[in-house]
């Protein structure tokens, strides 16, 4: 996760119609707050590390659709 900086745009390694950005992270709840921008529209959600390399590497795990 350290090569991704905070407010930088990057597309998924396996999806590049959907891009990313790392917005803050929590640290109460050890999550990160990501902005996804996809071809059905924008949303936030709060990962947990296992999460976030999910998203990375199975995007097809995540209903973009839903928010």
């Amino acid at each position: 996760m350290s090569r991704y900086e905070i407010n930088k745009w990057f597309e998924l390694p396996k999806d590049k119609s959907i891009k990313f950005k790392l917005k803050n992270f929590d640290k109460d709840n050890m999550q990160i707050v990501v902005e996804l921008l996809s071809p059905t529209g924008f949303i936030t959600r709060k990962l947990d590390e296992e999460q976030f390399n999910n998203l990375l590497y199975q995007p097809e795990l995540f209903k973009f659709g839903e928010v």
